[in-house]
């Protein structure tokens, strides 16, 4: 568990009760993060072989991913929302992006800057754990993507023909799939009304991740590839998508919902293996 006392902002709220910040200055976190494949750190212009079903090499094109709603959790499972710090570049108030390709090598479709800690603040507190999701909050996933901030703003991460975001941009090339093993998670199925404001997504697909057991001062989370293509062969793609765009009849798509800890319904179901503690 970690005590947070750490340096204070002027940020107050109303409420009451645990995790609220009302009447006491709101407290600085960092959550780290690493992009990883199995024990190697992902980088652009690095092969990374052994991956998936085949043991295929894959060469990196792309890592990017979204999550908001982040909690530190008490020992006794109440949850303390983290205000995230705006920065004009990685963070809004309520979305961050992690960034772990530095736009070199064939990661082309990048920028160089790199992010790979969500910066926030949080009432004073002992927390033992982490929980977030991966993705875009509905609202802000079909607003409109021209007039956004950073770093909702980045063309290279909006899926026009789905309305939304990429939750996560996850791109390489393998031998067997030359043109691109691409993944690419977003919200499908979604509906719009007559002005063409989308009302509902019939498969949100917005992972949630909870660690019980978390010391942001002493611990990252990986974000780990090499258990994102566990149960598929990088050597062939068995249709669909050149791997999966987040249609579930697409055959890759399946396990890699699983191990986001989605079920066919896009909805949270099941133990995630994507992110892990270390």
């Amino acid at each position: 568990m970690f005590l947070l006392l750490l340096s204070c902002t002027s940020g107050k709220d109303s409420g009451a009760g645990a995790g609220s910040d009302s009447g006491a200055d709101l407290q600085e976190v960092a959550i780290s993060f690493r992009g990883a494949a199995g024990e190697a750190d992902f980088a652009c212009g690095s092969p990374i072989s052994g991956l998936g079903l085949s043991g295929a090499t894959w060469t990196p094109l792309d890592f990017r991913l979204y999550v908001h709603d982040l909690r530190l959790l008490t020992a006794e499972g109440a949850e303390a929302p983290v205000r995230l710090t705006a920065d004009g570049v990685w963070q809004t108030e309520a979305v961050a992006l992690l960034d772990f390709e530095d736009g070199s090598a064939d990661c082309g479709n990048g920028t160089a800057p790199v992010n790979a800690q969500v910066i926030g603040a949080v009432a004073p507190g002992t927390y033992t754990g982490l929980a977030f999701t991966l993705g875009v909050p509905f609202d802000l996933n079909h607003a409109d993507q021209a007039t956004a901030p950073s770093p909702l703003n980045l063309s290279t991460l909006f899926w026009g023909w789905q309305a939304g975001y990429k939750f996560a941009r996850i791109d390489g090339r393998s031998g067997g799939i030359p043109d691109g093993a691409l993944v690419h998670l977003g919200s499908t199925g979604c509906e719009a009304d007559a002005d063409g404001t989308v009302t509902g997504c019939s498969r949100p697909n917005r992972a949630e991740i909870r660690f019980d057991v978390f010391d942001a001062a002493t611990q990252r989370i990986a974000v780990d590839i090499a258990a994102l293509f566990a149960g598929v062969d990088l050597d062939q793609d068995g249709g669909g998508a050149a791997l999966c765009m987040s249609d579930i009849s697409d055959p890759e798509c399946g396990p890699m919902f699983a191990a986001l800890g989605l079920g066919a319904d896009g909805q949270p179901g099941g133990a995630q293996a994507f992110f892990r503690i270390e």
